[in-house]
């Protein structure tokens, strides 16, 4: 069971990674700026959102469900499958 101050230090260590991402990236943009490559600017702006928020994950989630659907053809009249046509639809 999560208590109250479980919660209030797991925001607590978020805020603080979140705090040492953006001062990581912010400071990866003035390296860039210092250096000349202001042309780099999208990658900076990545950079620094990346480290603030996480790098964005695509997630595929794959669902199925087995249904099985038996016709009767032979209007209540059939009477039971033989026992030869069972076994071959076992194969």
């Amino acid at each position: 069971m999560i208590r109250n101050d479980n919660v209030k230090a797991e925001i607590d260590n978020r805020k603080a990674v979140m705090e040492a991402n953006a001062t990581l990236g912010a400071q990866r943009i003035q390296q860039i700026i210092k250096e000349g490559k202001e042309h780099n600017a999208l990658q900076a702006a990545i950079f620094s959102v990346e480290q603030a928020d996480g790098k964005a994950v695509q997630t595929q989630r794959v669902t199925s469900e087995h249904v099985s659907v038996v016709y009767d053809l032979s209007g209540g009249q059939g009477g039971e499958i033989p026992a030869e046509v069972l076994a071959q639809l076992e194969e």
